[in-house]
């Protein structure tokens, strides 16, 4: 929303025009909203003409458009992908989906339940991701052989994967 304050000294009555990018597209209000469409530009202008009898002043403001966001690149649920490679040596990747922002933990835990190893725990936007595990703990400490579970959670979703690491 743009909006102006305008104060006549005279207290003569105001007038305005707004224009983007030289075109009016209003008048005699001193504020308006625009919507912006993914086809405009990646920049334009906004001009507000004050005017009354005597003289008139105008306000010029560039406007930067975000980049556009292919939705289509976006997912639309949360997901974690099986890591690869599994069965793995020293390390494997996995991939997760978020759907929504979100606060987000990818957590490893042994087959007892006991957390060895947290990968990720932090709000994140809508994409999809990948992290490393290097079958290491929170300490810094080797794990042995084994079956191992990673856990996305996201809110009210949660799903673990099964992995097993071979030394």
């Amino acid at each position: 929303m743009f909006k102006i304050i305008a104060i006549d000294e005279d207290q003569d009555r105001l007038g305005y025009f707004w224009h983007i990018n030289h075109t009016q597209v209003a008048s005699d209000i001193d504020s308006f909203s625009i919507y912006i469409a993914p086809h405009l530009s990646p920049s334009f202008t906004v001009t507000a003409y004050i005017y009354d009898k005597a003289d008139t002043i105008s306000y010029q403001w560039l406007v930067k458009t975000p980049q556009a966001v292919d939705t289509h690149e976006l997912p639309f649920t949360y997901q974690i992908m099986q890591n690869h490679p599994n069965p793995f040596n020293s390390s494997t990747t996995i991939s997760f989906h978020v759907a929504s922002p979100q606060f987000i933990e990818i957590a490893i835990y042994d087959i007892g339940g006991r957390r060895i190893r947290t990968l990720k725990s932090a709000q994140m936007l809508p994409g999809i991701y990948s992290c490393i595990w290097n079958a290491d703990s929170d300490h810094n400490e080797s794990v042995p052989s084994g079956i191992y579970y990673c856990v996305l959670r996201a809110g009210n979703f949660q799903k673990a994967i099964k992995m097993l690491l071979l030394r």
